[in-house]
């Protein structure tokens, strides 16, 4: 059906200039005639138009609400890999963790054992240790043998420096320097501490392929996203971006057995997904409202024609601007859709009619 079919404007632009001719000569009778066949004329470029911008504008508008209720589906699968994967390197963390405190209980009872020996040493030896050093050392082997440092250090400090005092003190005397170095050595181990287990091996690597397999199915859900992109609140496509690169680190920390470091990178990316979502439901809700709103039908008004004398001649059903408007809900809605971005998918005529039933 062509253009001229369906929208009849020269016609009733024609009648309208009739009728304005029968007005001004006072024939009445003629103008009521000509008003109700271009009230007709009307209601047929309205049906026209409704169907243009329902038709057209509701495919658009169907496509564009069907692609995001597509990437919201793919944003919680997305989601939910995440989640898992990060419940798996938790379990490696929890692992890590567990094999670092028996590596500090291992640490604490070989310096336990240096620590009773050099008391042993101490209380054989011929020249007497100060009374305050003795009992720092006694104070830190408590401590070594209950697996539960608290102030060993502030102790092994103080002894250190009372032996270097003592030390000074009888120069020619080399115990109390001896004393002082080897309790230095067991400070420092202290401080130390053990190493951080890094666990390389079959669960750390299944996690890291499990976080690739969801680091892909979230570049899939970007360039999903990627064909909306002017529906959607700003930022979203930067903040995936940011959870993808997130996940390409938090995968290579797995690789190489740092739980610990792939833990804090899979919180971030969760976090950055979950921003994500908001946003994307946000935006499908409001793209099912547009599109609900464009399948609404819109009634003609009745007007009445008046003589000069203000005597009705008959009810004459003309369109107006405001038999186009729809709820007001939906109105404000299309006036934010209209300052928004839009993809080329929405074409002219769906703007027109957006413009037209917002004012």
């Amino acid at each position: 059906m062509s253009h001229a079919t369906l929208l009849p404007l020269g016609s009733a632009s024609q009648a309208a200039e009739e009728l304005r001719a029968a007005l001004a000569a006072g024939d009445y009778e003629r103008a009521a005639r000509l008003a109700r066949e271009l009230s007709e004329l009307l209601a047929r470029v309205q049906r026209a138009i409704g169907e243009a911008a329902s038709g057209a504008g509701a495919a658009a508008l169907g496509e564009a609400a069907s692609r995001l209720e597509k990437a919201r589906g793919l944003w919680s699968e997305v989601l939910e890999e995440q989640s898992r994967v990060l419940e798996e390197t938790q379990r490696l963390e929890e692992g890590r963790l567990s094999l670092l405190l028996e590596a500090q209980r291992e640490l604490l009872a070989r310096l336990e054992a240096r620590e009773a020996l050099l008391l042993s040493s101490a209380a054989a030896g011929a020249l007497p240790l100060p009374a305050e050093a003795l009992s720092g050392m006694k104070a830190a082997q408590g401590e070594f043998a209950a697996r539960r440092v608290v102030n060993a250090e502030a102790q092994l400090g103080g002894v250190v420096a009372r032996l270097r005092a003592e030390s000074a003190r009888h120069p020619q005397e080399p115990a109390a320097e001896w004393f002082a170095a080897a309790q230095e050595d067991i400070l420092r181990l202290l401080r130390k501490g053990p190493s951080p287990p890094i666990l390389p091996g079959p669960e750390s690597a299944a996690a890291a392929k499990a976080q690739a397999a969801c680091r892909a199915k979230t570049a899939e859900l970007g360039r999903e996203l990627e064909g909306v992109a002017a529906l959607l609140p700003e930022g979203i496509l930067e903040r995936l971006a940011g959870a993808q690169g997130e996940q390409a680190s938090a995968e290579g920390a797995l690789e190489g057995g740092d739980s610990q470091r792939a833990l804090g990178h899979e919180e971030k990316a969760l976090s950055l997904l979950e921003q994500c979502g908001r946003g994307i439901s946000d935006s499908a809700a409001r793209q099912k409202g547009v599109e609900a709103g464009l399948s609404q039908p819109f009634a003609p008004a009745a007007v009445r024609v008046v003589g000069p004398v203000g005597s009705r001649l008959g009810a004459v059903p003309l369109p107006s601007a405001k038999d186009y408007r729809p709820p007001r809900e939906l109105r404000e809605e299309l006036e934010r859709s209209l300052r928004e971005r839009r993809p080329e998918a929405f074409d002219r005529i769906v703007k027109e009619y957006f413009k037209r039933i917002s004012r």
